[in-house]
């Protein structure tokens, strides 16, 4: 399982890949949102256009 973790201001964003599907928590102090998409690309660009994140994701695992 990859998963790449990003941080913006008070918002941190984790993007794990398992099961040919990508999964992604959006934590703003405590309070988490999840969803999930068919690929990363397709994470990301939900981040860039939803939440202004244009950041480095690092891979952690």
């Amino acid at each position: 399982m990859k998963v790449w973790e990003g941080t913006e201001g008070h918002y941190t964003y984790r993007i794990k890949e398992k099961d040919d599907k990508f999964d992604v928590t959006i934590d703003l102090l405590g309070d988490k949102e999840y969803m999930w998409f068919k690929s990363y690309s397709g994470a990301r660009a939900y981040l860039n256009r939803e939440y202004y994140f244009t950041g480095r994701m690092k891979r952690i695992s």
